[in-house]
């Protein structure tokens, strides 16, 4: 499965998204396209590389305007969405129109473990 994950750009994305994706057997088995890695690799589409993709996980920990557009995009191709958010946060209510897919998650295993379960259900 290839997958965009969308997050704000004033938050820890590195270490609370990238690295337990990184880390974790789901980047073995799925193709992530995490933005940030890619944002100066070259040139590319954004709304192009979502709809390319299978799925799009959207980190709501932190308000943001861009990973709503992305989540957007998302919806507006078919693509399914899964939301995280970190506990303690809470999401804008917007997403329950996207999704009936929202992780509370603790840490990066909390966030993997039930990524993991989510992921197999699509």
């Amino acid at each position: 499965m290839k997958i965009f994950v969308a997050h704000a750009s004033a938050f820890d994305y590195q270490g609370k998204i990238y690295s337990p994706i990184r880390d974790s057997a789901l980047s073995v088995t799925h193709e992530f396209i995490l933005p940030e890695e890619e944002k100066y690799n070259g040139t590319w589409n954004t709304k192009e590389a979502i709809e390319s993709c299978t799925l799009l996980i959207a980190d709501a920990s932190v308000a943001s305007t861009g990973a709503g557009i992305e989540m957007g995009w998302a919806n507006a191709s078919g693509t399914p969405i899964i939301v995280i958010h970190e506990k303690g946060s809470t999401p804008s209510t917007v997403v329950k129109y996207l999704t009936d897919t929202v992780i509370e998650y603790e840490n990066g295993e909390d966030l993997i473990a039930k990524l993991s379960e989510a992921i197999s259900r699509i």
